[in-house]
């Protein structure tokens, strides 16, 4: 297999963001719409969002899961040949 003793776990830092992300906006609306279908504030509990640190972070996580796609093509690729 292409890779197979090479494959980890994801960095710390890509897990530990999704956890963070996944705490608060579990169903991935909180940040699309102010209030819930109950009329309940989304992000009631947080006062403050660093959106440049927000932004640094998401980019670590795509170039991550972007490398990880690159490889699952090149996998794919080698499979059909």
């Amino acid at each position: 297999e292409v890779w197979q003793d090479q494959f980890e776990d994801a960095p710390v830092i890509v897990s530990e963001f999704i956890v963070e992300m996944n705490s608060f906006d579990f169903k991935s609306d909180s940040f699309r719409y102010p209030i819930d279908k109950k009329g309940m504030n989304t992000l009631d509990n947080i006062k403050i969002i660093n959106f440049k640190e927000l932004s640094l972070s998401f980019k670590s996580v795509m170039i991550y899961l972007d490398g990880v796609t690159d490889a699952l093509a090149v996998i794919r690729e080698y499979k059909n040949l």
